[in-house]
């Protein structure tokens, strides 16, 4: 077999099974998405293909889940974060440390790519203000406190508060 013979059968065959898994994914009822940004990194880089299965009719979302939902400042975003506390649990940040419920869980994703730890001062923008000091905050019915693995880049419930579950239209399956 020639060179360009082998090259144009491996095109062939890499094109076939792309069409196969597109198949397999859809039938699946798998979402193809793009991450626009470094806050889920490094499971989700910037700009990375992750896939996600809608929610089942009864599934709720459960501590560690990655979901993808409905960006609560754009409607027509949708963005992807980590669950962390869910209705009724105390929510609070101190020195990038995250305690739910007076607990500091496990949590061996998170990335804090800053040294740095800036104060809770009220004259800091929020987005600097609230990344590594978070008041005591209670998530209400029906909602999740979202946070991304990477916490010094990640804009998420710090910053817009509580995701409302029904605003959840998928769950990460496949990273990478």
């Amino acid at each position: 077999m020639t060179k360009r013979l082998w090259s144009v059968s491996l095109v062939a065959v890499i094109a076939s099974f792309a069409g196969f898994l597109a198949v397999v994914l859809a039938e699946e009822g798998l979402r193809a998405h793009t991450s626009t940004s470094a806050g889920m990194a490094p499971l989700i880089p910037m700009n990375a293909v992750f896939y996600s299965r809608p929610p089942g009719p009864s599934q709720r979302p459960q501590p560690g889940d990655v979901v993808v939902f409905v960006d609560p400042t754009k409607i027509t975003n949708l963005l992807v974060k980590r669950v962390v506390a869910f209705e009724g649990d105390q929510v609070e940040i101190r020195a990038k440390q995250l305690l739910v419920n007076g607990v500091v869980p496990v949590e061996p994703y998170v990335l804090h790519s800053d040294p740095n730890i800036y104060p809770s001062d009220p004259s800091l923008p929020p987005l600097v203000r609230l990344r590594d000091y978070l008041p005591p905050t209670t998530v209400g019915a029906g909602e999740v406190f979202v946070l991304g693995d990477n916490r010094d880049e990640s804009v998420d419930s710090r910053v817009y508060g509580p995701v409302m579950i029904e605003a959840i239209v998928g769950y990460v399956v496949l990273a990478k």
